[in-house]
């Protein structure tokens, strides 16, 4: 079974600046740096979107956003000051390098925008899914494009030329949340809300599958090839691990937060491991071990939050929900605050 009609979801987005010890969070409509090695921070409530910001993505020192407002907004990481902003005609929900020059957008309207990021020209379609874009992601070689969206499929483009189709990943019975590409080989995870956990190749090949309770709405993976997935409303996460020879998917003990997050990501801290929480007053929690399952100190810290409280906007995709958010979009993203 999906998730109930109805039922929303925590849509953030946290993320380790690539080459450096500086965590990145969305907390709302701000967006938060701090380097954890030399305990500082580096962008304090980056105040760029009015809305809640849905995603983020790293090339070099270049970093990408998009929110809820229709832009997309360029940031210069040895500064964090703005560089760029483009306006869209429909709400992005994720984002994604496929070069030093380029992002990918996938909106509300399941269109996937092309973007030069040296240009102040508008995104132009680059292909459709004709359903929501869910999550997009490249693989660890840079080679594919990896979009999922609301009607159950997982399309992989060449990222050299998108609009070429390498293959579709189809099986999944409810919308796609998450696509966790394994470093370093030809294997991709998928999740979908109904806890479906599926292992492919790029070809398309369907290499494994493995049921959790409960609705994914996220995941991320790294290093050691774990995938960890946030299932909504709990405090626990699901950790699978995927095995390469002979490929597989074994599903782990839960990892208990003590808090419910909005967004998970992966990090490596002094060589090892680690999660990336955001809990849902937008703080960002202790990272994780993730084989000792220990707790990583930063300073005296318990979070990180620079200000006040930002409560969590959750989303809504359940594919029977006929709502407008009044721009003629359906189905709806819903703004909904509550902490939990």
């Amino acid at each position: 079974m999906g998730p109930p009609h109805g039922m929303e979801t925590a849509w953030g987005a946290v993320a380790q600046h690539p080459g450096s010890s500086v965590v990145c969070w969305a907390a709302g409509r701000y967006l938060m740096a701090y380097d954890v090695s030399r305990e500082a921070w580096v962008l304090e409530r980056g105040e760029a979107h009015s809305e809640a910001i849905r995603d983020m993505c790293f090339w070099g020192d270049r970093c990408c956003t998009v929110a809820d407002d229709k832009t997309v907004v360029l940031w210069d990481t040895s500064s964090w000051k703005v560089l760029r902003s483009w306006q869209l005609q429909k709400k992005p929900l994720c984002c994604c390098f496929t070069s030093p020059t380029q992002v990918h957008l996938g909106d509300r309207f399941g269109d996937v925008m092309e973007l030069d990021v040296g240009s102040d020209e508008a995104p132009r379609v680059a292909f459709s899914h004709l359903a929501i874009v869910t999550r997009a992601a490249v693989d660890g070689q840079r080679r594919f494009l990896i979009t999922g969206d609301k009607d159950e499929k997982v399309r992989i483009s060449r990222a050299d030329n998108t609009r070429v189709i390498h293959s579709f990943c189809l099986g999944h019975t409810s919308f796609v949340s998450a696509v966790v590409p394994i470093p370093s080989s030809d294997l991709l995870v998928s999740t979908a809300a109904n806890g479906c956990v599926r292992l492919w190749r790029m070809s398309g090949e369907c290499l494994a599958e493995v049921r959790i309770q409960g609705c994914v709405s996220a995941a991320a993976g790294g290093a050691g090839g774990l995938v960890v997935c946030l299932l909504e409303g709990s405090t626990a996460l699901k950790v699978v691990r995927v095995t390469e020879d002979p490929p597989g998917l074994a599903v782990e003990a839960d990892l208990d937060l003590g808090y419910c997050p909005q967004a998970v990501g992966m990090g490596v801290l002094n060589g090892r491991s680690v999660l990336l929480a955001v809990n849902r007053s937008g703080h960002l929690c202790l990272p994780v071990d993730l084989e000792t399952r220990e707790q990583v100190q930063v300073g005296s810290h318990t979070s990180l939050m620079s200000g006040e409280d930002v409560p969590a906007d959750t989303v809504n995709l359940h594919k029977h929900n006929a709502d407008h958010d009044g721009d003629g979009e359906r189905p709806v993203m819903k703004r909904a605050r509550h902490v939990q």
